[in-house]
This record gives structure tokens, sequence and C-alpha cells, in this order.
């Protein structure tokens, strides 16, 4: 994929990005932020990337004012013309032809790209329902128009120095080579350089409030291959700007497969060696339920979890596990599909699973598995998709029951009672306790709020007052506030009471012992952080952050954390994995075992979280980036300011670029185990729509879904 993590930066022309970008030891990759399709590496050409949308965006980052895009390019359709947007601004077309070819396109249009960030968009006017509109290998962001772009822009090859080759990034004529990595603990760098004539090699690292920090700086010796091992533990959790310099006249230099080494794995969340798949698994997802609420995230709350706290002593926590979207539908497909939303495809209220779209379920049911869902909510129902691979199946909402958690779990006791039992099971609770209307028995309200309210909101709260308050149409002042609080973790606590009653039934009955449990939300809910309340309305970590556990004694250990970055959509691979079934080539997600035995990420690990079409979220390390575009994007750094009340997007732009380096990556190649081997690849499923008649509007707007 077209990539900025490394750039070479030439002399005589400008900001030059490489579509054909080798990473850094895996450990990271940058690209394109929408829309760049599979990537190809020619053995004895060049490397490119194929562009298969219609229009498509690169972010970047200038540092000099940029006076004219510079591209080469083919096309195997006659007459194709790419027109040129710079932050949404038409700048001017150029037309690619079958061969290799270098077009330019003056800025005069739009007036010059100023120091600072940016978005170039192309447009294709042709190619329509093709693999492929366009082939482009390289763009340079030239500081004058008409600059001289130089004839050998190699940046991959095998240099011979003295009696050894070496694969090598190259290094002359002279540039950089700049690389935004989240530094790892106890990491270093090695490196390779050499040259066959004068030439002086540094490496400089660079973070956000900090002058450039100088990490080598030596002569080549010519004709020799030399090794630098560079140590990068005082950069240890920081975003980097790692920029690989070279200087001088020799004709053939080189950088030698620069890498970064962690060499001490963390602590082990896993029991280790060879474990007996589960028999079993219970899914508990609880619809609307803030992490924050639960455990180690438990930040003030009032709430005590008793039944989620003794599953947590009993297994492991994922810590920074993060939901892929903001709202049930794309959530739920994510966790059930091990697809992101995007590639899944069903974002809106009216998208339909693909059947195309292989659940949990049928890979289960498929593997010999008996297969049970309870779920209260009505998304999650036959009309949208998901009423695929269950032997059993209820929707409370769908078919007008009572969807209280008393009722599911009760049901689902019932159904563990009569199941076939010379058959594995999967049993999937969907529970909706969290979610509006707020209404509990008064005795867990008194709880939170043990003295008589007395405002305007009444003894409930609903979907259209949560509307009307986040609008502004209805004032909420402090008192208010505290209700819809109170309210919020009644309705929490409520649902721990019979999820614990639920699991003390299973503990009597020695039905865990062989049964992997996995307890997490599909998003958290907004109690006016942000000035909003309910959800599907923002990316903040009020909405994101997901109280991810897993219990196996056979493979977790009991009462630990894994603190590394992960998603819900990996979910579904570990749990093939934790029962043995295979896990699935062609989904996006991968199985979170790796993670939790403590083995050296080849990556940084980050999470992907999305919101309709264009507004996404990107966590990694301790920073998360909120974007819709280049020109509006949002920085905070979770770990200093766990609330997001502080944007640092200003000043904060190494951090802002390594967020925005692996958001492409991410979107350019959603399928990690491809993402994880450097190839370029994406899928997406098309959605189906429904006709929503009136019981089914009545019901989706009973839970707080106003169209919105």
């Amino acid at each position: 994929m077209l990539a900025e993590a490394q750039r070479a930066e030439l002399r005589e022309g400008g900001l030059f990005i490489d579509a054909g970008a080798p990473d850094l030891n895996k450990y990271t990759l940058g690209g394109w932020r929408t829309g760049w399709g599979i990537g190809h590496a020619a053995p004895n050409g060049p490397s490119y990337v194929s562009v298969d949308e219609k229009a498509v965006a690169l972010h970047v980052v200038t540092r000099e004012v940029v006076q004219e895009v510079v591209f080469r390019a083919r096309s195997p359709h006659t007459g194709q013309v790419v027109s040129i947007l710079v932050d949404g601004e038409s700048a001017g077309q150029a037309e690619v032809g079958a061969d290799w070819s270098v077009q330019r396109v003056s800025l005069k249009a739009t007036g010059s790209m100023a120091v600072g960030s940016h978005e170039i968009g192309f447009v294709f006017a042709r190619g329509r329902g093709s693999k492929s509109r366009a082939e482009m290998d390289w763009i340079l962001l030239a500081r004058a128009a008409g600059c001289k772009v130089p004839p050998d822009v190699t940046r991959v090859a095998s240099i011979s120095l003295g009696h050894r080759t070496q694969r090598a990034l190259v290094a002359s004529p002279a540039r950089t080579y700049s690389y935004y990595l989240q530094v790892p603990n106890n990491a270093y760098l090695l490196v390779d350089y050499g040259a066959d004539g004068a030439e002086r090699f540094a490496v400089r690292a660079t973070a956000d409030g900090s002058k450039s920090s100088p990490l080598l700086d030596v002569d080549g010796v010519p004709n020799q291959w030399r090794e630098a091992k560079i140590d990068l533990k005082a950069l240890a959790g920081k975003a980097i700007r790692l920029d690989l310099v070279s200087s001088g006249n020799a004709q053939h230099a080189g950088w030698g497969e620069p890498e970064i080494m962690t060499p001490d794995a963390p602590r082990s969340a896993l029991v280790g060696g060879p474990h007996k798949p589960a028999r079993n698994v219970i899914f508990v997802m609880i619809d609307t339920a803030r992490a924050d609420e639960f455990g180690p995230w438990r930040h003030g709350s009032p709430v005590k979890t008793p039944a989620y706290d003794a599953l947590a002593r009993e297994g492991t926590i994922f810590h920074t596990a993060y939901a892929n979207e903001n709202w049930t539908k794309p959530s739920v497909a994510t966790l059930l599909s091990g697809l992101y939303p995007s590639t899944h495809g069903a974002q809106r209220d009216a998208d339909v699973l693909s059947d195309k779209v292989k659940l949990l379920p049928e890979y289960l049911k498929d593997a010999g598995f008996v297969t049970a869902a309870f779920i209260a909510n009505g998304f999650i129902s036959d009309k949208f998709g998901f009423k695929r691979g269950w032997d059993t199946y209820t929707n409370y909402i769908r078919e007008n029951k009572v969807s209280d958690a008393d009722k599911v779990y009760g049901d689902a006791l019932a159904w563990l009672k009569r199941r076939p039992r010379n058959k594995r099971f999967l049993l999937y609770l969907q529970t909706i306790d969290p979610l509006v209307p707020y209404q509990v028995p008064e005795e867990y309200v008194r709880k939170f709020h043990p003295e008589p309210y007395q405002g305007a909101i009444g003894p409930t709260l609903d979907g259209y007052e949560q509307a009307d308050i986040s609008k502004g149409k209805k004032k909420a002042g402090p008192e208010d506030v505290a209700w819809i609080k109170a309210l919020y973790h009644a309705e929490v606590a409520y649902h721990e009471d019979y999820m614990g009653r639920f699991f003390d039934e299973l503990r009597k009955g020695k039905l865990l012992n062989d049964t992997l449990v996995v307890v997490t939300n599909d998003h958290g809910e907004e109690l006016g952080e942000h000035g909003r309340y309910g959800h599907g309305h923002s990316l903040y970590e009020e909405l994101l952050r997901a109280p991810l556990l897993m219990r196996y004694p056979a493979v977790f250990k009991a009462g630990t954390t894994v603190d590394t970055i992960t998603e819900l959509v990996d979910v579904m691979s570990t749990v093939l994995d934790v029962l043995g079934v295979r896990v699935a080539a062609e989904i996006d997600g991968t199985s979170l075992l790796p993670v939790a035995d403590g083995n050296p990420a080849h990556r940084p690990a980050y999470a992907l979280s999305e919101f309709l079409d264009g507004y996404r979220s990107v966590r990694v390390g301790r920073w998360k980036m909120i974007t819709s575009s280049a020109w509006n994007a949002k920085m905070f750094d979770i770990q200093s300011d766990r609330s997001e009340q502080r944007d640092r997007a200003g000043d904060a732009p190494i951090a802002r670029r390594l967020c925005e380096t692996l958001l492409g990556e991410a979107l350019a190649t959603p399928a990690k185990a491809r993402r994880y081997q450097g190839i370029g690849a994406r899928r997406r499923f098309k959605p189906g729509k429904v006709q929503k008649d009136r019981e089914l509007e009545r019901q989706l707007k009973g839970l707080g879904y106003l169209g919105g």
C-alpha cells in the first residue's frame, strides 16, 4: 500500500511518498487513509498499489510549502482521467495511459499547500466495475512547479559491498527515510549501513515537544557493511519519527534491513503448553454496558459487580479492549463475524447483513455444535440477517416478549437443562438492561439515589428524552444528571444480580469446568461527558471501551490482565481457537491467544473503530485520534487525559502522523493475517436493505433508536 511510513525526501524534489514501502521489522507500516487496494511488488520492477475505488484520499504532513503534485502511474483503462483535490478543492487533472508515466498537476488553482496536515484526493473518471482503476508507484509533493524528478527512485535493492550482498534501503543519492512508530519497551534498532565510497550515515529520533535526538552519526567504511545496534529504551512508550539519513557521493549506499527488536516478552496470561480445547462456549454480550462500571475500569462508579469480578478472578481481563463501532448492529455483526464494520457493511439502520458473511453460530454448527441465542435487541434479528446458524433462537423485542435480565437468563438456564448432552454447545446471550428505557425495580435506584428526585425527567429515562437533552431541547442541571447516572447504575446493578445467579447455577452443576466464558459489550453509553446522552453519536472512550473478559481454566490463568491494546473484531477468532475449531482464514480478526501469551508483537498493537462512512478512531500506545478528514482530527493522550477533554491535534504532530499512518494501514488491509505479512488486500460485502414496517419502527424506537 502507498505509505508515508517510509518516505524518501529527495534533495531536488520535495516530499516523496513511496508506494512500495518496506516496513521496519514489520513494526510499523503506514498507508493510505481510505480506499487503496491490493498492493503488489514486482521482483525486478516498481512496487505499486492498485487503486480499486472511484475516489480515494491520502493524508500527508508537509514540512515545506508544496507547489505541485507529481506522480508515476499507469492504468489498464484507455483514457483514464485522474482528478486531484487538495483539502477538498479541485487542483486539476491528468490522463494516465497503459504505460508507466510521470504526471504533474500544478496547484495554481487551489494555491500552494502550506506546511502542515493535508488531504490529497484522487478521483478516477473511468474503470467502473473493474478490479483496478489505476496503479501508482510514487507521489512527489514538489517544492517548485516543474522541478526535476529523479530518474531512479528505487527504494529497495540488493547491494554488494566487499564479499557481502545485502538487501537494503537504497541510500544514494542522499535521502532521508522517515518512519513513524510507537517504541516498545526494551527495544533497540538493529541496522547495517554501508557504501562503495564516501558516505555519512545518521539515525535521528524526534518525539513531540522534543528536539531531534542523534542516535547514530558515523562515516561508512568504503566497500564494507557495518552493523549498528541502537538502544531505544529511553524512548519506550513514545510516538517518534525515526529518520535514517544518508549524505555523500557514493554511487551505491544503503541501510541493510533495519529492524526493531524487542527481546523481553511480558508476563503470559495463559496456562502454557498444549491445552485441551474447551468443549462449549457461553458468550454474554451486555448491550450498552460502559466498561467503567466494571472491574479495573471502575473510576468512581458506585456500582458493585460481584458476578463480573468473580469471573475475572477466575479468568483473564483484556484491559485495553475496544469495540469497533459505537452502536449495536455493526458492533455485534463484527463480534459474530470477525469482520470490521466497513468489511461486513451493515452499518446503517436499514442495512441487512449479507448472507455471504458467515457468522460464529454457522461455523460452530458446521463443526457439530448445538447453538442457541437469547437476544434482547431488535436489531440482532431475522430482519437484519442475524437469524442464521441457530438451532434455538429467541429475539425478545421482535417477539414482543419481556426482555429483562431475569427472563433472558432464566430462559438460557432452562435451555441448558434440556440441551442434547452428547453435543458441544454455543450459548449466546445478549441482554439489554443498561439500554433505555432505564426502568428497574425501585430498590435498585435507591442504592444510587437514596433521596427523592424532584426534577423534570421523571422515574425513568427513554430515548426521546436522551435526544432532547443532547440537542438542548430539554435542560439537565446537576441534579438531573445525577439522577440519569443513578438510573443507569441501577440498570447495571440489576443486570449484575441476574448474571450472578446464572453463573452460580452453572458453578453448582460444574458446567464451567470445560466451558469457555466470554463477557463483553457491544458499545458503552454517553452520560453527558461530551454533551451527549445515549450512543451512536461519537467515538469517545465512554462508547468504545469494552469490558472484555475470557474464562477457561485450561487456557487462561486465573486473575490475570492483558494490557496490550485489543479489539472485539478478534473475539470470534479467539473463541474458535480455544474451541479447537479451525480459524477461518477469510476473516479480519486474529486470535488473541498469542497476545495473551506475551509473544512479541510484529507490529504495534492498535485498535480501529468506525462510525458510518467517514468517522474513524485509532488508539495506539497512549494516543488516540478521532477523525473524519485530514483537517478535522482530534488527538488525545489517554494516559493523562482519560476523559478526552484536551485536544492535542495541534501540538502532537508526530503522534497524529503515527495514528494516521496506522489508520491507513488498517483500512487498506483489514485482514490482520495479511496485514502482518505485509500483503495489501481488502474485501467488502454489500448489505441488503430492509423495509421497516410500523411494528419494527415501534420496537426499535422503544430501545432509543430514533433513526439516527
